[in-house]
């Protein structure tokens, strides 16, 4: 998932399409102008995060910053004190902006192999929403379908 440039003085066809064959997002031979260079990294990450401000494992809304590493969510510089579960959904959601998650998407991904009900669902969605307010309105319903993050 990690997204792959190659910078290099190797500039023959074959070493550009072995690049590309190994995983390479990009193949920059030198010389090359640093407007060209950004603008490609620009292009690169765009394609590779969707246009999200996703930078390894941090998600940044305003102030609202979701740390995968350190499982921590803070809200203009405070703890939010989220659960595991919590986190998992707001994780999924804020990961995922724009799509869509049904409850039953939901709970495979956050209770895998675990029976749980639509209710539970819903609850912890509330209890999420409360957690991270003022950013409440990040987590949308979608009424009679499930819940996605509109940034």
């Amino acid at each position: 998932d990690i997204p792959i440039i190659f910078l290099t003085a190797l500039s023959s066809e074959d070493d550009t399409l072995q690049g590309f064959d190994v995983g390479g997002d990009d193949y920059i031979t030198k010389p090359f102008s640093v407007k060209e260079m950004v603008a490609r990294v620009k292009a690169v990450l765009n394609r590779s995060t969707g246009g999200s401000h996703h930078h390894s494992s941090r998600l940044v809304h305003n102030g609202l910053v979701a740390d995968a590493s350190s499982r921590i969510v803070t809200i203009d510089g405070h703890d939010a004190a989220l659960t595991r579960t919590e986190f998992d959904i707001l994780w999924l959601l804020f990961s995922n902006a724009g799509k869509v998650f049904t409850r039953e998407d939901l709970i495979n991904q956050v209770w895998p192999g675990t029976i749980v009900s639509h209710r539970t669902v819903d609850v912890h969605i509330t209890r999420l929403r409360k957690k991270i307010e003022p950013y409440d309105g990040l987590i949308a319903t979608r009424q009679g379908i499930g819940y996605c993050c509109e940034l």
